[in-house]
């Protein structure tokens, strides 16, 4: 028979299940939570990234915080005496009933899962071959079997319905002895974000009317529109299973007055990085940070202000007696409590061509080259990085790369040459010693494999000649375009060094403070320690020495650090607890010998960020991009005034889903122009979760604010 749309979809939909519980499996096998029965329930069970398991977690961990709390609310209402129900909606093959029940928390609770007639007698199948499940829901009422396509006990009850059919789904309840006036906690885990916006919301709105003493818990995505947003909308898309209500409810506050509007009295609302750091203790998060390697912040915080957890009430159920910490550190205008301008002077250019260029985790460099005055083009070294080749093969970098650009309206971009280093780095360091010549620093193969070697980059510009004796041949067989005046030979060597040297690390900073001489700055190194020590490299002597430094600045790494004056400004990064550090520290480097920190203060308080970059311009700091687990608009530019301590913010990308998708954090840039009025960006993107890989595809040209 063939399939028709909607069974297409529907089968989509439970593939996301399918998926869904693998990953749930491979978070619970590696430490994060413990769930014992979820190796009955997946065939095939695969391995997923840190990322991916952590990412289960926070979703297992939220959901378990407001079941705990819903089944030991009690009050003297009549109400909260009669048995609890927990009604699943879309419950696929979770193992809610197993957790709890195992646990003993299901004495005077009866759990009832709905999902699609087919997945539904698939998991009673499943569950009456396997003697442990089998024994743990008890014996079967025989007279209320669903045609054998469900179970039922005293205690739990799965039910073949579609969501979408309310008076099919009502009277299968109401036959499986569901109690409306009982309390009830409704479950919806990603699922009603497939299903159409009409119907879902007349999903919750049946519930509000059905039931008199009632919680709905949600998680689903929001934010559909900025640059890691449109990456999740895309893959659902992809996979056959859109995302159909977050165009209707994209925000915190859009889900809250949708549950107001169906007539839910009250309603509260967290993302995953406000449950993360405002929930959860310190010492899980500690467990939690240190149950494998990881090195995919930026990613882990765009996933978690992507997700949301919204509790509505009716009823005796009330939010505040049950989930009272919820309301305190709920956080409705995170997205707007910062308003920027939209800043327009920024263009965007198409490097899908130069395949070289699509990288994250790697640095570049401006070659100053003696050229005549009316050549106008740059040359720009790119060093290492995580990223898309020719083949659209995706891998750790290993090159040192030299491109042109032409300074004009087309800003044509051109591989000149390009050389292999020994081992793929990223994160590193790159410090301009000269105007050809570059040192490379640090940074990881892997958070287990990373780098304390110093590495001397030469860059020699030499004419294209080309005369009677050059064929078109021989042309053809550069890499350089033919419109190009000059080639650019590249050299390396690994330099041997002396002194106290620093410990091998990775995204640190590296800035010149002297001619010849260089800071290194923080970073992480061995089993993820975060770093806030000092070291100066002076070139000439090849030495390295430790600084003894007066005052505090707390350890940080993926920060940025500029020269100016007489400071070395150290502005964001995220600090040894994960989170971002606030402020801007400023290290007095004018005496070597008594150097001291101090830190710039400013009001209103500068936001926070991470993965970065920045520049200073005179008196300015200008601060690109980055990441802010609290905040969802980050494609920004700040203007910062170290004089004066006042900054403005402006927004580079308006969130539009006809622009490139755009994910400033992991790139670099440069300032261009004799008086540095231009910043091009370069590379960025990451590894979105379990969206897929995404390489920016476009070069940002920004024409500074004066």
């Amino acid at each position: 028979m063939k399939k028709t749309k909607k069974s297409r979809s529907d089968t989509a939909v439970q593939g996301t299940n399918d998926n869904s519980i693998v990953s749930k499996l491979s978070s619970a096998k590696h430490g994060y939570y413990q769930d014992d029965f979820l190796q009955y329930v997946v065939q095939k069970p695969a391995r997923r990234s840190p990322l991916i398991n952590r990412g289960y977690y926070i979703r297992a961990k939220a959901i378990d915080f407001v079941i705990r709390k819903f089944l030991s609310y009690s009050n003297n209402d009549e109400a909260a005496n009669k048995n609890k129900q927990i009604l699943s909606l879309g419950a696929g093959f979770d193992t809610l009933y197993y957790r709890y029940h195992s646990l003993n928390m299901l004495d005077s609770t009866i759990v009832y899962e709905v999902d699609f007639p087919e997945l539904v007698k698939n998991k009673s199948r499943l569950i009456r071959n396997n003697d442990i499940l089998k024994n743990a829901i008890g014996n079967e009422i025989s007279n209320t079997s669903n045609n054998d396509t469900g179970i039922s006990t005293q205690g739990y009850k799965l039910i073949g319905s579609d969501l979408k059919n309310l008076p099919v789904l009502e009277k299968n309840l109401l036959f499986h002895g569901i109690d409306s006036q009982s309390p009830t906690l409704i479950l919806s885990e990603c699922v009603l974000t497939y299903i159409n916006p009409s119907s879902s919301s007349s999903i919750i709105g049946w519930a509000s009317k059905f039931f008199s003493n009632a919680m709905f818990v949600t998680y689903e995505q929001i934010q559909p529109n900025d640059a890691f947003g449109r990456v999740m909308r895309n893959h659902f898309k992809q996979i056959g299973s859109p995302l159909k209500c977050i165009d209707s409810y994209p925000t915190k506050i859009a889900q809250i007055r949708r549950y107001e509007s169906l007539r839910w009295s009250d309603s509260v609302i967290l993302d995953m990085n406000d449950f993360y750091y405002k929930i959860l203790p310190e010492q899980e998060r500690q467990r939690i940070e240190h149950l494998e390697l990881f090195d995919e912040f930026e990613e882990w915080h765009l996933k978690c202000s992507h997700y949301i957890l919204i509790c509505a009430f009716v009823g005796s159920l009330q939010c505040q007696a049950i989930l009272g910490e919820f309301k305190r550190y709920q956080s409705l205008d995170g997205s707007q409590r910062i308003k920027p301008d939209i800043y327009s002077n920024c263009n965007f250019l198409d490097v899908n061509g130069t395949k070289n260029l699509r990288r994250f985790g790697h640095k570049i460099c401006l070659l100053n080259f003696n050229l005549s005055p009316s050549d106008n083009s740059m040359f720009i070294a790119v060093t290492g990085g995580f990223g898309l080749l020719s083949d659209s093969r995706h891998r750790r970098l290993s090159d040192i790369s030299v491109f042109h650009i032409t300074n004009d309206p087309k800003k044509e971009i051109t591989l000149v040459n390009s050389t292999e280093l020994d081992n793929p780095r990223l994160f590193h360091a790159v410090i301009p010693i000269s105007d050809n010549k570059i040192a490379i620093f640090g940074g990881r193969l892997s958070p287990l494999k990373h780098y304390g070697d110093v590495i001397v980059v030469t860059f020699n510009l030499e004419p294209i000649h080309t005369d009677e004796s050059t064929t078109e041949g021989d042309l053809a067989k550069t890499p350089t375009s033919s419109q190009l005046k000059h080639k650019v030979d590249i050299g390396w060597e690994s330099i041997a060094c002396s002194g106290d040297m620093p410990t091998a690390r990775w995204r640190h900073t590296a800035t010149i403070i002297d001619d010849g001489k260089c800071l290194i700055f923080g970073g992480i190194t061995t089993n993820m320690v975060t770093l806030n020590d000092s070291y100066i490299f002076e070139f000439a002597s090849r030495k390295w020495s430790r600084v003894s430094v007066a005052g505090l600045v707390s350890p940080r790494h993926s920060h940025t650090a500029c020269k100016w004056k007489d400071y070395v400004v150290v502005y964001g990064g995220l600090g040894f607890d994960f989170k971002p550090a606030i402020g801007i520290s400023a290290l007095n480097i004018k005496d070597e010998l008594a150097m001291n920190w101090i830190s710039l203060e400013f009001n209103p308080q500068l936001p926070t960020r991470y993965s970065h970059t920045a520049h200073v311009l005179e008196d300015r700091l200008l601060v690109i991009g980055g990441i802010d687990p609290f905040l969802t608009c980050t494609n920004t530019l700040i203007d910062i005034n170290l004089e004066n301590r006042t900054w403005r913010m402006f927004l580079l990308q308006e969130p539009c889903i006809e622009k490139p998708i755009l994910m400033l954090h992991n790139h670099d840039s440069v300032c261009l122009g004799k008086s540095r009025q231009q910043v091009f960006t370069l590379g960025g993107g990451g590894n979105c979760f379990s969206f897929g890989t995404h390489f920016n595809s476009h070069l940002l040209e920004i024409v500074l604010p004066t």
